[in-house]
Parts: C-alpha cells; structure tokens; sequence
C-alpha cells in the first residue's frame, strides 16, 4: 500500500487503513502452426487500491506469536477487479521471525476496444516467509 493510517494501535497491535498503487503488467504470444503465424500482446496498467491491515500480538509472558493479515482491492465496475488477502501467524525467534498463512489474489481486467485486452489470473495457496526482526 501507498499510505496507511493507524485507527487503533496499542502494545498489542494495530489496525489500519489505507489506499495505494498496484502496478500489473501482462504478455502474451499466440502461434498457429499450420498457418505459421504469430500474434503478441503486452499490456501494462496502475490500479488504484483501498484496503486494511491488522497485526495483534496474543497477551503472552513473551511476545513469541502474531497474528497478522491485509486485505486490498477495488472493483472496477465494468472492466473488471483486483482483490489481494493474505492472513499469517508469525513466531518471533529473535532476531527471526518464521511466518506461515495463506494469500488469495483475484483478478480480472478487461477493456472494451476491438479486439478486446483480458487477463484473469488467480493465485491461491499456503505461503512461508522468514525475515529479520530487530
């Protein structure tokens, strides 16, 4: 995301909202074999996002565990959407933190124009992630 503002922050954690950029670009190349030919497109497009962000650390002796997740998109009305979630739980080893979730992007953009641009991806699945904790 771009910006964030906090709307509730404490020792425990925080939630907050904000807006940003995603930047997507897309190729192609198709070939007809029998005819020897070949047809290439590329499409590169900014699209505007809104979403939330949440990270609360569990009341422990320690502060060992997180619990954190996002959530960002926008529809698009008639040319199409973009949704991106994503939820973890971190175990804070320091100076490491060792994350384990799940992310969930969705998208479909189309245009209008003749011959009409698509691209409908979707990603799913479990995700790890290991990084640094000062």
């Amino acid at each position: 995301m771009g910006y964030q503002h906090d709307v509730l922050s404490s020792p425990s954690g925080h939630l907050g909202f904000g807006t940003g950029v995603a930047y997507l670009g897309a190729s192609g190349t198709i070939q007809a074999q029998p005819l020897n030919q070949t047809a290439s497109s590329s499409v590169s497009i900014g699209l505007p996002l809104v979403g939330a962000d949440f990270r609360y650390f569990p009341p422990l002796p320690r502060r060992v565990f997180e619990i954190d997740g996002s959530a960002k998109g926008l529809d698009f009305g008639g040319y199409g959407h973009y949704i991106d979630a994503q939820m973890d739980l971190g175990l804070l080893m320091r100076p490491l933190l060792v994350q384990a979730g799940y992310r969930f992007t969705d998208i479909s953009l189309h245009s209008n124009s003749y011959p009409p641009n698509e691209i409908n991806p979707q990603f799913k699945g479990v995700i790890f992630s290991l990084g640094f904790h000062h």
